[in-house]
């Protein structure tokens, strides 16, 4: 069964937020599972980069199934689900900005998050720009 097209420009947005939503939580969850594996290492930096995989992986995902879904396009598309996340992350930032010592988020872990996500996110885009040529 074939999905009408104006069904699939209706979706593209909240298919790349599920997407991004499920790989965020699946790495955060394996990242628990394994948990136990990592840490005979003794790496005490490990949390940080299993958080920066998960922002590249779900910015990554959130603008590479968007544009999968749009029935056309894609590469616009991309575009436009980049400039959403990248305006999104730096709303966080802001946000980070005004609440200041009031979070438990760090300036570390908000600043490489926002620079990962956008530069995952870029790099979705990039796909598409590639497939246009």
């Amino acid at each position: 069964m074939r999905v009408p097209n104006w069904l699939r420009w209706i979706i593209f947005f909240p298919g790349g937020l599920f997407a991004l939503t499920v790989i965020y939580s699946a790495v955060l969850i394996g990242s628990r599972l394994f948990y136990k594996f990592y840490e005979g290492f003794g790496l005490p930096f490990i949390e940080y980069v299993v958080v920066l995989f998960a922002a590249g992986a779900s910015a990554y995902s959130f603008v590479w199934f968007g544009a999968k879904i749009a029935p056309n396009q894609r590469f616009k598309v991309s575009l436009i689900l980049t400039v959403i996340y990248g305006s999104l992350a730096g709303f966080v930032f802001v946000w980070k900005l005004f609440k200041g010592s009031n979070t438990s988020i760090s300036w570390f872990e908000v600043f490489a998050v926002t620079i990962v996500g956008i530069a995952s996110a870029i790099s979705a885009c990039n796909t598409f720009h590639e497939e246009d040529t």
